[in-house]
């Protein structure tokens, strides 16, 4: 819970462990069309109102993430931004935005990028 008032996510990608791997479940407030409450700094109001958020079930910095959640992620990146008109530029990594590692050192960012720009 840490004070996020409820899931503070849009999106969420299971892990297989405790649910379908792969699984995407979209929170409420994705469906509500609310904030998130998911960054924290001097920049958290901003990011919180005009960004959205996906969660990757693990921990990335102990193990990496399933090729299926990473599949998803792409997926519904994708979708998104064919959706809402936003550039691969637009999307940051949690740690690019608060003191954190996440989604932790072993979340293949380069690939994740590379796999985003194919889609084009």
């Amino acid at each position: 819970h840490q004070g996020l008032h409820g899931l503070g996510y849009h999106f969420v990608i299971a892990n297989g462990r405790g649910d379908t791997n792969g699984e995407i479940h979209v929170g409420y407030r994705w469906s509500e069309q609310l904030p998130g409450a998911h960054a924290i700094g001097p920049d958290a109001e901003r990011y919180n109102r005009r960004y959205i958020s996906v969660c990757l079930i693990g921990d990335g910095d102990q193990r990496g993430f399933t090729e299926l959640q990473l599949q998803r992620l792409v997926q519904l990146v994708g979708t998104l931004q064919d959706e809402l008109g936003f550039g691969d530029d637009q999307i940051v990594l949690h740690r690019e935005i608060a003191p954190s590692s996440s989604p932790g050192r072993l979340f293949p960012e380069a690939a994740f990028r590379a796999r985003l720009a194919e889609r084009r």
